[in-house]
């Protein structure tokens, strides 16, 4: 299968698949320990939050949280745009990669106050791929922060998903750039600057916008179910997205093996779950 001749197919897969990825895609709001008076200077990113039982963490990119030591400068947002910096509690812990390389990250949000607070779905480990393999069709949950408008009393903006497929490693393109791209770390997909392929949460059509702000988010590949046929129950989380490369027209995404490997090195009490879960990639202990 290859992107230009499964393009429509492509599309369809993701239309179906996006109110599945909506209800799963959280939005966060960066306040840089600004007051509301300055909210001009504020930022948001994406990501998506995985129950693990013993703990609910929010898989980003690294490069969107650092390692702050005041996390209540990040507040979630909920389906209906609202945010409250009492609700910023909900978040607990930051952890971010050295250098952002590999550009994931985590959130550790309280559960009591999360599942209080807002309706969001949230996945599981059996929602995460680590074996995805090229050309799967796939679809990148975020929110472009210049479809966001904050308002006084909350958020208005648009959720969207890009429908697309990784690249071919062959097929990467040659193009210079800070950190070399490496097949262990990477997923390349295109994101054409004059393409109407995006879709919001009702389904309605519109150019592509700066994808700012879909940093963090998911990259859900489709697979086939046992009969042969997509659904959303078979979406799986694949990527985390990290980076734009807007001369060329493409997105790089980090391979979410590595930020379960961040949750495996912070997280021992996890580590069983998920050496059973992906047992050629992480050992039992």
């Amino acid at each position: 299968m290859t992107l230009d001749s499964s393009s429509q197919l492509i599309h369809q897969i993701g239309n179906m698949m996006l109110p599945f990825l909506y209800d799963r895609t959280v939005v966060v709001i960066d306040t840089k320990d600004k007051p509301q008076s300055q909210k001009d200077r504020w930022s948001i990113f994406s990501g998506t939050v995985v129950d693990f039982g013993e703990r609910l963490l929010f898989a980003t990119a690294s490069h969107c949280i650092d390692n702050f030591e005041n996390p209540t400068r990040f507040m979630l947002m909920s389906h209906d745009g609202r945010f409250d910096a009492v609700d910023a509690s909900v978040i607990r812990r930051t952890i971010a990669m050295d250098n952002d390389r590999p550009d994931v990250g985590i959130l550790e949000l309280d559960r009591s106050r999360f599942q209080s607070a807002y309706s969001h779905s949230v996945s599981t480990i059996d929602n995460i791929v680590v074996d995805c393999p090229d050309e799967y069709p796939a679809t990148v949950m975020g929110a472009p922060s210049e479809e966001v408008k904050v308002f006084e009393n909350g958020i208005r903006g648009i959720l969207a998903g890009f429908t697309t497929a990784g690249l071919r490693q062959d097929a990467w393109p040659k193009i210079n750039v800070t950190n070399p791209f490496d097949a262990a770390i990477d997923i390349i997909a295109r994101y054409p600057n004059d393409n109407d392929t995006i879709r919001d949460e009702k389904g309605l059509r519109s150019t592509l916008p700066d994808p700012h702000g879909l940093s963090g988010g998911g990259y859900w590949v489709h697979r086939l179910d046992t009969s042969g046929i997509w659904h959303p129950g078979v979406s799986q989380l694949a990527a985390i997205q990290s980076s734009w490369q807007q001369k060329h027209e493409y997105i790089r995404l980090t391979k979410i093996e590595h930020w379960l490997r961040l949750v495996y090195s912070h997280y021992p009490e996890l580590r069983d779950t998920i050496a059973c879960a992906f047992p050629e990639t992480f050992r039992p202990q």
